[in-house]
């Protein structure tokens, strides 16, 4: 009897030391994001050049949010003839009549815009990404979500990161949240966001730590993309 409570505990141990490990990482990229640099991304943007963007968004039945994304691309700060909105869209109801009249008024305002959809949802988002960016032609790509709010100044800020740092494959931005106080889970779900926002990037970026992509609100060079 002696003998199995010490191989339960000893297993205990050994299971408990990844999880006291990375709550130790947490609390040390916690310290070092207070360490982030206040004024980085606050510069003054002046562009010397305007390469062009497409802007790829993944859908699937998003009716209660995309018209207000998709109408977000007339206010960003960068030359319409420059900007490219390649919608991904996976749908099967309201939404794709949406999507298409939205593509039309887009088109209609001066912003090039093309809908990529397939017969099937084979590898989900993911899936209709990859078939999606066949149809870009930017030398950059900003992925969004459906419900990605987007400021005006997301794609110049961006962009002249990206020239500052020509090592770069991409910037990740913070999200936002349409529905941030919808009700307590809404509330929970944005919080744990800003959460990794602050720790996972902010402290990561200061100790020169890897940190992941949000593949949902991210401006990515698009040869990079392409060969992973």
């Amino acid at each position: 009897m002696v003998e199995i409570w010490l191989l339960v505990g000893a297993l205990t141990l050994v299971l408990s030391i990844p999880v006291f490990a990375l709550e130790y990482y947490w609390l040390f990229l916690f310290g070092n994001s207070l360490r982030y640099p206040r004024d980085l991304g606050l510069e003054e943007v002046n562009l010397k050049k305007f390469p062009k963007v497409s802007v790829l968004m993944a859908t699937f039945n998003e009716r209660y949010v995309i018209d207000k994304s998709l109408e977000a691309m007339k206010t960003l700060d960068y030359p319409r003839d420059k900007l490219q909105v390649v919608i991904a869209d996976d749908s099967d109801d309201q939404t794709v009549d949406m999507i298409d009249e939205k593509v039309r008024d887009l088109n209609r305002s001066g912003i090039s815009t093309v809908v990529s959809r397939r017969t099937n949802r084979e590898f989900f988002k993911c899936g209709a990404l990859n078939k999606g960016l066949e149809k870009t032609t930017g030398e950059y790509v900003l992925l969004l979500d459906a419900d990605s709010i987007v400021a005006p100044d997301t794609i110049t800020k961006g962009i002249d990161a990206m020239e500052k740092h020509p090592r770069a494959s991409f910037v990740s931005f913070r999200y936002g949240h349409y529905n941030r106080n919808y009700n307590l889970v809404t509330q929970m779900f944005a919080l744990s966001q800003d959460i990794g926002d602050t720790l996972s990037k902010m402290g990561a970026y200061h100790i020169d730590a890897p940190f992941s992509l949000q593949g949902g609100f991210a401006l990515v060079r698009t040869q990079d993309l392409k060969d992973i």
